[in-house]
This record gives C-alpha cells, sequence and structure tokens, in this order.
C-alpha cells in the first residue's frame, strides 16, 4: 500500500529528473552550436547557465557569465546584460583599501559619522551615573 506508493513516487521522481538532466545537456549541446554561430540568444541563455549553475555539470562561474553576457548584447542588444552583472566587481585588495580608508576616517572624526573618542566621552560624562 502506502511503501508502494511511496517506491512509486520516488522512482517517478528520479526517473523525470533523468529526463530533465538528458533534455537539459541536449539543449545545452544545442546551444553551444548555436551559440559558436553567433545565435545571440544561444550565448544568452548559456550566460544564465554559468550564472547560476546547475550541479557539478555546470558549475557557477560568473566571469564567464559575464563575458557572455556582454557577448550576447553586443551581438543583439536587446539582450541585456544583469544588473549584478553589469559592472566589474573591484579586487579585494582595492575593497579592503577602501574597508581600512573608511575606518580611518570614522576614527578620526571624518566621513559624517560620530567618531570613537565622541562616543566614548558622553558615555563617560560626570552627569551619568552608573
Amino acid at each position: 500500500g502506502d511503501a508502494a506508493t511511496f517506491l512509486g513516487a520516488v522512482l517517478w521522481k528520479v526517473a523525470r529528473e533523468e529526463r530533465a538532466a538528458v533534455e537539459l545537456s541536449a539543449a545545452v549541446s544545442a546551444w553551444e552550436r548555436a551559440a559558436g554561430a553567433g545565435n545571440a540568444k544561444a550565448l544568452f541563455n548559456l550566460a544564465a547557465i554559468h550564472q547560476h549553475g546547475l550541479g557539478e555539470t555546470y558549475p557557477r562561474d560568473v566571469v564567464v557569465a559575464r563575458k557572455m553576457f556582454v557577448l550576447a548584447h553586443q551581438l543583439e542588444p536587446q539582450l541585456a546584460v544583469p544588473v549584478e552583472l553589469s559592472t566589474p566587481v573591484p579586487p579585494a585588495e582595492d575593497m579592503q583599501a577602501s574597508l581600512n580608508r573608511n575606518s580611518l576616517l570614522r576614527s578620526t572624526g571624518g566621513g559624517g559619522s560620530t567618531s570613537a573618542g565622541a562616543t566614548k566621552s558622553r558615555r563617560d560624562h560626570p552627569s551619568r551615573s552608573a
């Protein structure tokens, strides 16, 4: 009864997933051939796969995705590069230097935020009792 129904559902799900994997693989192969022939929509579809990744077979690679989206856009301008990939991310060392610079501004009272010294002096004001 219930065990057979459960097993049937599991087997159906596995078969459906295997069929989907085969269909996806066939679609990717077709898109790769079409992209190689200059088809912008196929290139766009491949870029989306690289942007999000699909398991171990198609791992996420946003660098490749961005290049593909940009090329697809160059071939067909109505195919837009996703906003999150439209501007390059600065290298980690540039981001760290920016964070360090912002921390320095805060600690010296610059940058529009309350400095650590001002916060301490308010907290330790004689009119406040512990």
